[in-house]
This record gives structure tokens, sequence and C-alpha cells, in this order.
């Protein structure tokens, strides 16, 4: 069971299920959403990710390019997204509480970092998006 929640507890969640690897990006949309470096989040299963609290208050914020972040209204931190084909949700890493016991995977738009910040964690790098979105 891996757990997550916000910074001030509006929303909570455990996670029964496998997880994917961490996947980290690096683009300037994502370091805007969550003031850092970039982003890192793993899917799991619809089935498998359960609320404990507070899915009603959580906000989408939505680009005209269909890019789009959901984040507690209260604190700001990022919240899972289910992604629209309603298989598996998309868990940014930041709120959980528990170790996911996954490693990094890939890093993608790697060629847009920022200049302060650095690859990590290991995984594949990829200028801009990796072979997983191509194909998909």
């Amino acid at each position: 069971m891996i757990r997550g929640s916000c910074l001030c507890g509006g929303f909570q969640f455990e996670i029964d299920g496998r997880v994917s690897d961490l996947h980290r990006c690096h683009c300037s949309v994502c370091r805007k959403a969550t003031g850092a470096g970039g982003i890192a989040v793993l899917a799991t299963a619809t089935k498998s990710l359960r609320w404990i609290s507070g899915p009603e208050g959580i906000r989408e914020f939505q680009r005209e390019s269909g890019w789009s972040a959901a984040f507690c209204p209260t604190c700001g931190t990022p919240a899972p997204r289910q992604h629209p084909n309603g298989k598996i949700w998309s868990i940014p890493a930041g709120c959980l509480d528990d170790d996911p016991g996954t490693r990094v995977a890939e890093h993608i738009f790697v060629g847009s970092i920022a200049s302060w910040d650095a690859v990590s964690g290991g995984g594949a790098e990829y200028d801009e998006w990796g072979p997983e979105h191509e194909s998909s």
C-alpha cells in the first residue's frame, strides 16, 4: 500500500496495486507548474487508486494545447490526474507519503532543461518525448 496526500491534507489517497517506474519531465511547462526543475510522475491502473478524502476539491488547469495539471486549491500541491483514456492515473511522485519502490526510467525534454538543473536518478534521456509517448 502506498499513500499520498497534499501539504494541507485536503486530498488523501491510497494505491493498492502496481505502479510504473518514474518518468521525469524537464520541460518549461512542468517547471512553471511545479516551481521546480520539472516533475516526476508514475502511473497506476485506475482500479488501484482509492481516494480517502478530497477528490472533489481538486482543481484543474488546462492550456489551449490540451496540457493540464491537477492541484489542491488550498496548498497548490500537484494532484493525481486520471488519463483521458480512463485506464490509468498519473501521479506526481512528490505527493507520495510512502516510498513507491520504483526507479527513474526516463528523463524527457532534457533538451530544454533549466541551466540550474541537472539530470539525476539514472534512466534514459530524451531531448523531447521518449519512445513510449511517440508510439501512443
